[in-house]
């Protein structure tokens, strides 16, 4: 997809009268201690994450701006920002199986992103996620306790990975991945990149990033497994008032914002 495509988007999405404002305040009250200029570099984070995932798409693919623009929102509701230094979440393309020629948009957690999410979703207090191989002493005991596990001193080969989180009531969650899931998971993020870039050298688990992508991924399996509990009656609430909330207050914030830049930028004028 072409650069002038992309940057198109991203202007729009800059001077929309509703996503901005709906992000920052729903930022703001995810995050009530976030000022409005770090508010602001959330946002831009987003749009820049835009750029970069839809610039380098495949032309022949049109773009669902409506689960995109969901999955922004729903980062500024887990209060995790975009970015390669940041590593909390990330744009995760896939292609409808009814809509072969639309990539559609979710929001993906990075490893902190999760870690982040579930210990203040779901009271987790510890996590543990590990690369099992065939010299390693391991051994599953179930979802309800931690995996005895004794790390060897040579590698051997890969034969699974381990995800465990202890919560604030002691109850423990572990879950288990073969080697042959996680190949299998391996395999298919090679070919959504081949399809989608042209390029499957594009999925991080071609190169030195491999074995942390096989953690993430059972995390990924932990994740999915304590979602349920993540989301209080209490944060459902709050996440519709958010979206039904005047839109003043968030437009008056980013007023704030411009008002601040310029002063910043009128100061080192005089100063230069």
């Amino acid at each position: 997809m072409s650069r002038d495509y992309a940057l198109k988007l991203t202007n729009k999405m800059v001077g929309s009268d509703t996503l901005k404002p709906e992000f920052l305040t729903t930022l703001i009250n995810t995050l009530p201690n976030t000022s409005p200029r770090r508010a602001n570099v959330y946002f831009k984070g987003a749009v820049e994450e835009t750029y970069r995932v839809v610039e380098k798409l495949n032309h022949a693919f049109k773009v669902d701006t409506s689960s995109l623009v969901d999955s922004l929102l729903e980062s500024a509701e887990y209060g995790l920002q975009f970015g390669k230094d940041m590593k909390q979440c990330f744009l995760h393309m896939h292609v409808s199986e009814r809509e072969l020629d639309t990539v559609s948009f979710t929001l993906g957690l990075h490893y902190r992103g999760m870690k982040s999410r579930l210990i203040k979703a779901c009271g987790v207090t510890d996590i543990n996620t590990t690369v099992v191989y065939s010299e390693d002493t391991f051994e599953w005991r179930g979802q309800l306790t931690p995996p005895f596990y004794i790390k060897s001193n040579t590698s051997g080969d890969m034969v699974g990975a381990f995800s465990v989180a202890i919560l604030k009531n002691g109850r423990v969650k572990a879950c288990h991945m073969p080697i042959e899931e996680l190949l299998a998971i391996e395999e298919l993020d090679r070919k959504n990149m081949e399809r989608l870039y042209g390029n499957a050298n594009e999925s991080f688990y071609q190169g030195r990033w491999r074995n942390r992508m096989f953690e993430i991924a059972a995390m990924r399996r932990l994740y999915r497994e304590l979602e349920p509990d993540l989301i209080s009656p209490i944060e459902m609430d709050s996440q519709h008032s958010l979206r039904n909330e005047d839109l003043e207050m968030a437009k008056a914030l980013e007023l704030q914002i411009t008002e601040s830049t310029e002063r910043a930028n009128s100061k080192s004028g005089v100063q230069a």
